[in-house]
């Protein structure tokens, strides 16, 4: 972005939150921003001048403040030519030009309607039948044709007799149309997938089938489901949803552009909170809500909003090589939150930790129960990878990632390789849906069983961002297949470079997660004093874990198979999915062929 445009006095300007610095002289820094391409050497007092401008503000407001800031006596004229100067070179951006930036995109014709509800089951007869007939009754209520498609990894023929027994009685009484895949279906669909494109059916078939036989496959439902419903706009939601939604907390009414990892709010709830929270959930269009975002380009969305903010937008939010369009929408949540561990609550941010820690009856009931609300007060879109698979809209029309086939975490691995892949963006809804998670009583032996040992999905998720080449094309598929290159090397390599490799990576984790917490520690002077011990107790175990030369063998695996079969299948896994990876984008081009000739996997209802 170069800056041609002459200024005015209302413009406002911020400084890039990437920009580079460099010492390169007593008294001189090398600046750079690299979304304007603008590079200067400047005194040291300029600098702290530029980093002083957080804000969008116009430079006489920049100008002011900083004159009045600290109690110094600073010439007023002096700083306005210097940050006008700064305006000029691109160091400090210009919201208007970053806005015309992104309007400058092409605007594509708006997308079509959300025309189906895809569905992972497995085990639970009586939450699949709440879900699909409550999902049933809203598109019914909402004058919507849509499509219903469960994708069943029961463990048991009973069970999934049970559940036809279910799609069965919500095909009649809402008359609708539904698709089911058991595992019999998922293996013709591999076998169809495998001859259409001439890769080998074992590959195609780890995507679908959880041929590993290892405790959860939640990733080979959902990649059942992409191919599917490939050329639409879909909904992929958890068998334990509620349809009735509610809006977030303090919703605003603007449109926020985000880099954040994460742009969500977490509020924990107290019991007597979530005994009363399910009244303010009321029968509504959960579809119309993600269509708010889902599928449009940026342009299309600025377009829609008088107010956006971009308070937290870095360089890579304009200047990634990717589809400028949403490619993944996602409600809030209300209920139990479906993160497996509490650790990851011991590191919230201000709002979230005012809630967790009102009270130690009320912290420890949060860090057992996982009871909470995760929500964004206005549509946001963010270049972030945060994912949580519970509720999700996906634009299946263009390339998406797989979701690694086995074990937990799989949504967190996908959400890297959107941002990897070019896949597109994340927009999120001020609106929460209710989730009824089966209740746990996490313990303090728990968070401290987690902390000292590392599961696939951490591995996986290491892996991919340890291992991510840059992206080098707009192109998801090049990407994607780049890295898969990788990863298929890695776990063909001889075991000890593997692990060696792993373990280089997996104790830089751990080291940048004990950081934080001491860093934590530190700012609020280890008060709360319970929650001080258990931070304290984590940073503990997390040391005594990492020296440990089994500390890189997933826990979740050798639970299963022991400490040696574990070893060889983490790296077998890594290797299957490289391959898988390569191959995805071929999957999805002849999933699409067979559907537009009129194929369906899934058998109908």
């Amino acid at each position: 972005m170069t800056n041609t445009t002459t200024h005015t006095a209302t413009d406002r300007f911020r400084v890039p939150l990437d920009l580079v610095r460099m010492r390169v002289d007593e008294g001189k820094e090398l600046v750079y921003c690299s979304l304007a391409g603008a590079m200067k050497v400047l005194p040291v007092s300029t600098v702290h001048l530029l980093q002083s401008c957080r804000t969008f503000e116009t430079l006489d407001e920049h100008a002011r403040r900083l004159c009045q800031g600290d109690g110094e006596s600073l010439d007023l004229q002096s700083i306005s030519q210097q940050l006008c100067a700064l305006a000029e070179s691109g160091l400090l951006l210009s919201y208007d030009e970053l806005i015309r930036k992104l309007l400058a995109e092409p605007i594509e014709e708006a997308p079509p309607a959300i025309s189906a509800v895809t569905i992972p089951t497995r085990n639970r007869s009586e939450a699949l039948e709440h879900t699909i007939n409550g999902y049933a009754k809203s598109s019914s209520e909402h004058g919507r044709e849509m499509q219903f498609f469960i994708a069943d990894q029961s463990d048991h023929s009973n069970t999934c007799q049970a559940n036809l027994d279910v799609l069965t009685r919500a095909n009649k009484k809402f008359g609708v149309e539904i698709f089911y895949a058991g595992a019999a279906e998922k293996e013709d669909l591999a076998r169809t997938l495998a001859k259409h494109t001439g890769h080998q059916f074992d590959l195609v078939n780890f995507a679908v089938s959880n041929d590993e036989h290892c405790p959860k496959a939640y990733g080979a439902n959902r990649n059942a489901l992409l191919l599917s419903t490939t050329g639409r706009l879909i909904i992929q939601t958890d068998d334990d949803n509620e349809c009735p939604i509610a809006p977030c907390p303090e919703t605003k009414d603007y449109l926020t552009l985000t880099s954040q990892y994460s742009p969500l709010q977490t509020r924990f709830l107290s019991q007597a909170e979530v005994e009363h929270m399910k009244a303010d959930f009321v029968p509504g269009d959960v579809m119309a809500k993600h269509e708010q975002l889902l599928g449009k380009s940026i342009a299309h969305c600025l377009q829609e909003y008088s107010l956006v903010n971009l308070d937290d937008t870095n360089s890579s939010f304009f200047t990634r090589s990717q589809s400028p369009r949403v490619a993944v929408t996602a409600l809030g949540i209300a209920g139990e939150s479906g993160i497996g561990t509490s650790f990851y609550f011991l590191n919230e941010d201000e709002i979230g930790r005012v809630s967790l820690l009102r009270s130690k009856e009320d912290y420890q009931y949060s860090m057992a129960n996982h009871d909470l609300l995760r929500f964004v007060v206005n549509p946001t879109i963010s270049n972030g990878t945060v994912c949580g698979g519970m509720h999700l809209g996906l634009d299946n029309r263009f390339l998406l990632p797989p979701f690694t086939p086995v074990q937990r975490n799989e949504d967190g691995v996908f959400g890297e390789l959107v941002k990897l892949g070019s896949s597109g963006y994340f927009g999120f809804l001020p609106w929460l849906i209710l989730r009824h998670g089966q209740s746990k009583n996490y313990t303090s032996e728990d968070l401290c069983s987690f902390v000292s040992s590392v599961q696939t999905g951490q591995i996986i998720a290491t892996l991919v961002t340890g291992l991510s080449p840059r992206p080098t094309s707009p192109e998801p598929g090049k990407n994607m297949v780049a890295l898969g290159r990788l990863f298929a090397e890695w776990g063909a390599a001889p075991i000890a470079d593997f692990e060696e490799m792993l373990r280089l990576m997996l104790m830089q984790r751990a080291s940048r997660q004990i950081a934080k917490l001491e860093y934590l520690m530190t700012k609020y002077a280890k008060e709360p004093s319970f929650w001080a011990n258990d931070v304290d107790m984590c940073m503990s175990a997390m040391t005594r874990a990492i020296t440990d030369r089994r500390y890189i063998i997933p826990s979740d695996l050798s639970e299963s198979f022991g400490e040696e079969e574990a070893r060889v299948l983490i790296q077998r896994l890594v290797r299957r999915f490289g391959q898988l990876l390569q191959v995805w984008p071929d999957l999805i081009e002849a999933a699409n062929q067979l559907r537009i000739s009129g194929w369906q996997p899934f058998r109908q209802i």
